[in-house]
């Protein structure tokens, strides 16, 4: 998933997800991490939120990752995802 697809699919203003959907209210790289984290490879803190080191790249294609070192990742009880 490209930044490109995410602006085309997802209705964004001011860097967040406005569309209503499991997104909504979340960055606009939460759909990019949250597909990232469903291939196993991010590690599990002791509260069961996944977490991960964004890459260069990634701070290449999301210049709202500025100052982030980590991402961390968890999906609520109805369904909706969150980033931070």
């Amino acid at each position: 998933m490209t930044r490109e697809d995410i602006l085309s699919n997802y209705e964004v203003r001011d860097g967040h997800i406005v569309s209503p959907d499991k997104f909504e209210g979340e960055w606009l790289y939460a759909p990019y991490f949250y597909e990232d984290s469903l291939n196993g490879t991010w590690d599990e803190n002791r509260d069961g939120i996944l977490y991960c080191v964004p890459s260069f790249e990634e701070h290449k294609l999301f210049p709202e990752l500025k100052g982030k070192r980590f991402i961390h990742l968890y999906e609520d009880a109805y369904g909706f995802v969150h980033v931070y």
